[in-house]
């Protein structure tokens, strides 16, 4: 086969891996929580883009399987912010890392509940929190860190609807 002749095929080949790529691996996530400021991102399936700051889709912490539901299509959606080798703190009643500090939120009795232990995060491991004191995140030792692993994706905001207006229309085309 002639150079010219083992262009066009492989080509066509690169063109079909680059159009078929982005749908394998891409996936709406829609927030249906007040954790995140945004209502909808666009995840990347694995950790290979997860950063200090990027949006994750984290498996869910085991103290939760099962409270939401079946749980099969359950992901949590935070921020990471912590990543091995930070210092975790306790400050003025928040878990601290260098650059931010996150309030727990009271619960309805009033208590505060216990946050994650004070530490340096070791390999492997990361912290990922919501923007709301209400957020189920590493701020709390009933969660704690996540394992690396637990990254299923990870992405950005995008522009998208609230999930009720969503649920109202699609309520109304039944």
């Amino acid at each position: 086969m002639t150079g010219r002749g083992f262009i066009a095929p492989a080509g066509g080949a690169l063109l079909v891996v680059l159009l078929w790529l982005p749908l394998k691996l891409t996936h709406l996530v829609v927030n249906t929580s007040d954790s995140l400021p945004h209502n909808a991102y666009a995840m990347v399936g694995g950790a290979w883009l997860a950063h200090r700051g990027a949006y994750v889709a984290l498996v869910p912490p085991a103290a939760f399987q099962g409270v939401f539901g079946d749980g099969e299509r359950l992901v949590f959606i935070k921020r990471l912010d912590g990543v091995a080798g930070d210092a975790l703190t306790h400050r003025d009643g928040a878990l601290c890392l260098p650059a931010r500090c996150y309030r727990p939120a009271r619960g309805t009795d009033g208590a505060v509940p216990a946050l994650t232990p004070p530490q340096i995060i070791p390999e492997g491991k990361l912290a990922a929190f919501g923007d709301s004191p209400t957020s189920l995140d590493s701020r709390y030792a009933a969660i704690g860190l996540f394992d690396r692993s637990d990254i299923l994706a990870a992405g950005w905001p995008i522009p998208f609807w609230h999930w009720t207006e969503v649920r109202a229309w699609l309520d109304r085309r039944q």
